[in-house]
């Protein structure tokens, strides 16, 4: 039951994904087409191919830290229900207790990752 839960959330995630990938710059050349476009716009100031770069992957990490996110959440929100609902059964306690706990490190880890994730994207990539 919990395997067909996380199935659904992979789907519904990936088809955000997927919906939001038109919007991201896929690579320098669509910033420069861009620029060549309208030289005055925001995003043309000061781009390069690195930065170009350093974008497309903080952008990429930042949905994947928000679907680690989102996926921690509602399954700290399944481990309560499951605890609520477990009518003292020992076994049942036990199962969700631990996955409230593994939920609650995975969203610890996201969270953290977060800013080690770009402290290192800046370190990689130099401006």
């Amino acid at each position: 039951m919990i395997k067909r839960y996380l199935l659904s959330i992979a789907l519904v995630l990936s088809f955000g994904i997927a919906a939001l990938s038109p919007a991201l710059p896929v690579g320098a050349t669509a910033i420069s087409q861009t620029c060549i476009d309208n030289p005055d716009a925001l995003i043309c100031k000061g781009t390069n191919d690195e930065n170009a770069v350093k974008n497309l992957i903080g952008t990429i990490v930042d949905l994947l830290l928000f679907g680690i996110g989102a996926l921690s959440v509602v399954m700290i929100i399944f481990s309560g229900i499951r605890y609520s609902t477990s009518m003292g059964d020992a076994n049942n306690i036990t199962k969700a207790k631990n996955s409230l706990m593994y939920a609650v490190i995975g969203l610890v880890v996201a969270l953290l990752a977060y800013p080690a994730v770009h402290w290192l994207i800046g370190v990689l990539i130099k401006d």
